[in-house]
C-alpha cells in the first residue's frame, strides 16, 4: 500500500475506523462498461457482496486508492469513486482493498477522468503504465521519458515535434515495437529494435532492411529469412546462416 496512512496490511477494519484512518485519501474502482464483475453486478449506491466476507479469501469487492488506480486502469473504460460505509469490513492488502459493503459515487470515462490535468497523477500513472501517457492533458518532459521507459510504444502518443534521439532509443531499447513511431531511423536503432524484438523485420521497409539488420533478426529466428524483401540479401544470409540450428 502506497500511502503514508496507518494501516497494518492483512488486518480487518471496520469501516468507520478505516475511514478515520485513511482520511483524505480518495478511493477508485475501474469497472467494464456492464459493471459487471466475476457475475457481481454492482449498480449505483449500495453495494453489498453475496458471499461472506473473509479477507483471506478470494470475495470481496475491491478497490484502490489514488496512487495505485493507473496499475487497474486496463482494466476497464469506466472509473468509479467508492465511499466506505461505517458499518463495512474492509480488508488492507498490499496493493488495494477489500469490503463487503461499497458505495459507488460519481462514474467517468477513463479519458475524461479530472485527474489527467494533475502532473503529480500523470507522472504517477506513466511510470506504472507507459501507455496511459495517451490520456495525459499536457504532457510534460519527464512523463513522456518515464513513459516511454515503462513501455516503448508510448513514443506512439509523442508528437514528432517534441521526440529528440536520446527519446526514441530509450523507447527502442525498451521495447523494439517502438521503431514504427520514432522520428529518427538509422542503423544504430534498427539493430537495437531487431535486437529487442526479432520479430519485427517483416514490417520493416526494404530499404531499412540493412544486412547487418536482417542476419541479427535472423540469428535469433531462423523462420524470419523469408521476410527478407531483398532476394539477394536473403540468399547472402541463407548462405550464412548455413545448416546452423537457432
Amino acid at each position: 500500500m502506497g500511502t503514508s496512512i496507518s494501516l497494518e496490511l492483512d488486518c480487518l477494519y471496520n469501516g468507520e475506523e478505516f475511514n478515520k484512518l485513511t482520511k483524505p485519501l480518495t478511493f477508485w474502482k475501474v469497472m467494464n462498461d456492464k459493471e459487471c464483475h466475476f457475475g457481481f453486478q454492482y449498480k449505483d449506491g449500495l453495494n453489498i457482496d453475496t458471499h461472506q466476507f473473509n479477507g483471506t479469501d478470494k470475495y470481496g469487492l475491491y478497490f484502490v486508492d489514488l496512487e495505485y488506480l493507473p496499475k487497474y486502469m486496463f482494466k476497464g473504460q469506466i472509473i468509479r469513486r467508492v465511499a466506505i460505509p461505517d458499518d463495512a469490513n474492509v480488508y488492507a492488502l498490499d496493493e488495494c482493498f477489500k469490503a463487503d459493503k461499497i458505495i459507488l459515487c460519481e462514474k467517468f470515462d477513463i479519458k475524461n477522468f479530472p485527474y489527467w490535468h494533475l502532473n503529480d497523477f500523470c507522472l504517477n500513472a506513466v511510470k506504472k503504465n507507459g501507455l496511459l501517457l495517451s490520456y495525459v492533458i499536457n504532457k510534460t518532459d519527464e512523463q513522456i521519458k518515464e513513459a516511454v521507459k515503462q513501455n516503448g510504444n508510448a513514443l506512439l502518443f509523442v508528437k514528432k515535434s517534441k521526440q529528440n534521439y536520446e527519446l526514441c532509443k530509450t523507447a527502442i531499447t525498451t521495447t523494439g515495437n517502438a521503431i514504427r513511431f520514432s522520428k529518427f531511423v538509422n542503423d544504430d536503432l534498427l539493430n537495437i529494435a531487431v535486437n529487442n524484438n526479432p520479430f519485427i523485420l517483416p514490417q520493416l521497409e526494404k530499404k531499412e532492411q540493412t544486412e547487418k539488420v536482417c542476419e541479427s533478426a535472423c540469428r535469433k529466428n531462423r523462420y524470419l529469412i523469408e521476410y527478407i524483401k531483398s532476394n539477394k540479401m536473403r540468399r547472402r544470409i541463407e548462405n550464412k546462416l548455413g545448416n546452423q540450428h537457432l
